[in-house]
């Protein structure tokens, strides 16, 4: 592929980052003067203050800021990095069991008190990129802190993997779900992904032994229990590791794709590296067939009759603009490019609100779902902002 088309493609990725997706957070979101944060925008971009605030958006916001600053080295991003690490600690943390709630009120106080794995996985990993970014020792230790019991609560010493959810105090509870569209079963590829993200940050930066094992052991269980034959991920499963839905989730397969390939390489494994890369690239020729519509962007999901779920949510777009490069960079195979590009190419033309975010999803019908939030409890800066800056990394990377 020509040079010039790379290059226009990294410039607009970061672009998109610094002028869009992140003043939208500052601008609508971010209220430095309270130290706090608003819970929800809505589609149109009434903001709501008084919304519930969820630990995954704040967590999300702490990361996507900190893990900017790191790379931009722009004094604004560690100004809201900090001022959410200072919300998280003071309103997040639950004081008396350890771990994160779940969500709190518009005032701050704890409204929802389960503690689901994938939001101590996302605090973890948010931490963990702050303490890299502002330096701090607090940051480094709460995330240590989370990392210690999720291994002592949330792991399966047996089976392998983590499971989803427990009760305030870390006893059993009945209903793991992660919301109320899943299915309820102890483990779920979902919230496995988003542990495996966070110990990938404790190893990378920190060089944590406990966290190294803990990360093979779940790379492994990504690319040998949780793979299915049809080359895509399982989504739900009991304790053993046996499958409970034939849903196929090509956004999550091909955001799985790379970052059991990034893991695999932060374990430094020789044999997790081969094994991993091979996962990738099986994936993402699996999405490539089944999941892309003729207009470039992602379905997102459906089952061995095809795609069912015809609407295209931000996320997944998101993730195929950095799945199916990082498949380019393993194989050297066009195709794989052109789709991350043709993938870009659908967001630009579609998906920019006029506030600079991206809707949450296009329906069927080609318009945005303006009934869903620009900003809430699941959406956030992570998806988007994260892929940014993945293409303009790893674009400099290929320029070189």
């Amino acid at each position: 592929m020509e040079r010039t088309k790379l290059e226009k493609y990294s410039k607009e990725a970061i672009s998109e980052l610094t002028g869009n997706i992140l003043p939208f957070w500052m601008k609508n979101v971010i209220n430095y003067g309270s130290g706090s944060f608003n819970g929800s925008v809505a589609g149109g971009g009434t903001i709501n203050p008084s919304a519930d605030k969820g630990a995954v958006m704040a967590a999300r916001i702490l990361w996507t800021f900190s893990r900017a600053f790191i790379k931009l080295n722009d004094a604004q991003y560690l100004r809201t990095a900090d001022l959410m690490f200072k919300y998280i600690v003071s309103h997040f943390l639950d004081k008396k069991h350890g771990g994160v709630f779940w969500t709190l009120d518009g005032s701050g106080k704890p409204l929802v008190t389960t503690k689901k794995m994938y939001a101590q996985g996302f605090t973890m990993y948010a931490f963990a990129e702050y303490a890299k970014a502002s330096g701090s020792s607090r940051a480094l230790d709460e995330a240590k802190n989370l990392f210690s019991l999720v291994e002592k609560y949330g792991r399966d010493i047996k089976n392998s993997g983590y499971i989803d959810a427990l009760s305030a105090d870390w006893s059993l509870i009945s209903d793991m779900r992660l919301s109320a569209k899943e299915m309820n079963t102890p483990k779920s590829m979902n919230t496995n992904l988003h542990v495996m993200e966070a110990l990938s940050v404790l190893v990378m930066y920190f060089k944590d032994k406990q966290a190294l094992e803990a990360l093979e052991n779940i790379v492994n269980v990504f690319a040998v229990k949780m793979l299915m034959p049809n080359k895509h991920f399982g989504m739900f499963f009991d304790r053993k590791w046996n499958g409970k839905s034939g849903i196929i989730s090509y956004g999550h397969d091909i955001e799985g794709s790379w970052l059991i390939t990034e893991a695999a390489e932060i374990t430094g494994s020789k044999v997790l590296i081969e094994l991993a890369d091979q996962t990738a690239i099986h994936m993402a020729e699996a999405v490539l067939k089944e999941g892309l519509d003729k207009d470039g962007s992602l379905f997102n999901e459906g089952d061995e009759s095809g795609p069912h779920k015809m609407r295209k949510e931000w996320w997944m777009q998101a993730e195929a603009m950095v799945g199916f490069l990082n498949a380019y960079q393993l194989t050297k195979k066009e195709v794989f490019l052109e789709k991350s590009i043709s993938v870009w190419e659908y967001v630009k033309k579609n998906f920019r609100s006029p506030q600079g975010e991206w809707y949450f999803f296009i329906g069927i019908d080609g318009k945005p779902g303006l009934d869903h939030d620009l900003a809430g409890p699941w959406k956030c800066p992570y998806h988007n902002g994260r892929a940014c800056l993945e293409v303009y990394e790893r674009i400099e990377k290929l320029l070189k």
